[in-house]
């Protein structure tokens, strides 16, 4: 009644060999290809074990709701790392693990407590320093990891654009998505999860507060259409609907004229940040 729905049929490994140079640029080095793979591989049986989309008649969607499978050419780089890997994928106590991964870090991961998982159903889940000897940094209070998003520590991934940008929201922008607590006066981060990213945002209004929960949740709230993020290298990057990341220090300005507050946002890193960093 409503239109038609086209569920397109694949074998897992060519599904694989479009996957594959969908999430990750097929210049890359063959093992960061081949990781890839092993992660595409392990997330679609995952998804066709778990059949959430059987009411159409489907395992997954082509979107990063999923894993992204654009129309797009095959590249001997990636049919190679899908080939290399044939049916490999990543185990944990002889069961198919719940893998995830993210397109960049502010160089640090978080774990599954971000979604409101209990970190003993997912160890091989851990928030860890993306350089060299890893470990965990302790970034959950407010003041500390305000310090360490403005800056800009060495690691794995400190000379990508996205491992620090900037932004800006305005009140009267947040009021058309939090509607009832009057005009927004404060922002501020409740409670950090490991790494230091975003778990409870508070909204302090003229009429009462607010609290966001969940990273996913905390991105799609302050983000705004046509939103623009200041890259490190001084590049720009327009994106609707939600913010870059949730690993997130703001700040306010005194009210204008108007009585409209505008708030800075600095952060780091490019999506939910739990498991393996591309």
């Amino acid at each position: 009644k409503e239109g038609l729905v086209i569920v397109n049929e694949v074998y897992l490994e060519d599904y694989l060999k479009r996957v594959v140079p969908s999430e990750m640029p097929a210049t890359y080095d063959k093992e960061a290809l081949k990781s890839q793979a092993v992660c595409a591989r392990t997330y679609a049986w995952r998804q066709i074990m778990s059949n959430s989309c059987k009411s159409y008649g489907a395992h997954v969607n082509d979107s990063i709701q999923y894993q992204v499978y654009n129309n797009t050419e095959t590249f001997g780089s990636t049919d190679e790392a899908v080939n290399e890997t044939y049916g490999k994928m990543i185990m944990y106590n002889n069961q198919v693990a719940e893998i995830f991964y993210f397109s960049t870090s502010c160089g640090h991961t978080t774990d599954g407590t971000v979604w409101g998982a209990d970190p003993s159903d997912y160890p091989y889940l851990k928030g860890t320093a993306v350089r060299e000897g890893g470990g965990q940094l302790d970034l959950t209070d407010n003041e500390t990891f305000s310090e360490y998003i403005k800056s800009c520590p060495p690691g794995f991934e400190s000379g990508f654009g996205l491992y620090r940008w900037t932004t800006t929201l305005t009140g009267l922008q947040l009021q058309q998505k939090v509607t009832d607590i009057g005009n927004i006066m404060d922002i501020t981060m409740k409670e950090r999860s490991t790494g230091g990213i975003g778990k409870v945002l508070t909204i302090t209004g003229t009429a009462g507060t607010r609290e966001i929960r969940g990273e996913a949740q905390i991105r799609s709230v302050l983000g705004t259409k046509d939103m623009v993020f200041r890259l490190q290298n001084g590049e720009s990057l327009i994106v609707s609907g939600s913010l870059l990341s949730s690993f997130i220090t703001i700040e306010h300005g005194e009210p204008d004229a108007n009585g409209v507050t505008t708030f800075s946002i600095y952060g780091g890193g490019y999506r939910h940040a739990v498991g393996k960093s591309q």
